[in-house]
């Protein structure tokens, strides 16, 4: 993976946490508990996009199976914050299927949880993205 593909991951991560973050300001105003699915879902994405980036300019690859679970294991073995971001990136994966196939709609509270996780993940990414001593 080329450093101008982990910045083109990077910018979609950066796109995706804003937007939920900023969607969840406004359902907290409006009081709109609907949102939150979408919230988890945009989540979701933002860590997805964050561990390609971080993955990409770390290891100049990022996995390319439709299993998470191989991005979890390379994530891990990022020196030398990998299983901090391995760890929120597979409770990411783990909130997937129910965030984004099930009918449920998901609850505020979890919704704030996926966004923190995946905040987190994005500031690693830009820690990656400036190097060592960064």
């Amino acid at each position: 993976m080329s450093r101008a593909d982990s910045l083109a991951r990077a910018k979609h991560a950066r796109g995706f946490v804003s937007a939920a973050e900023i969607v969840t300001e406004f359902a907290d105003e409006i009081g709109d508990e609907a949102v939150s699915t979408v919230v988890s879902s945009l989540a979701v994405l933002a860590g997805i996009a964050a561990a390609d980036a971080i993955c990409g300019v770390a290891l100049k690859q990022r996995s390319s199976s439709d299993d998470h679970a191989e991005a979890v294991g390379m994530l891990a073995t990022v020196s030398p914050s990998g299983e901090n971001y391995a760890r929120d990136f597979r409770r990411l994966i783990a909130a997937k299927s129910g965030v984004q196939y099930s009918p449920r709609l998901v609850s505020p509270a979890v919704a704030r949880g996926l966004v923190k996780y995946a905040r987190r993940l994005v500031d690693g990414m830009e820690r990656e993205l400036r190097g060592p001593g960064g």
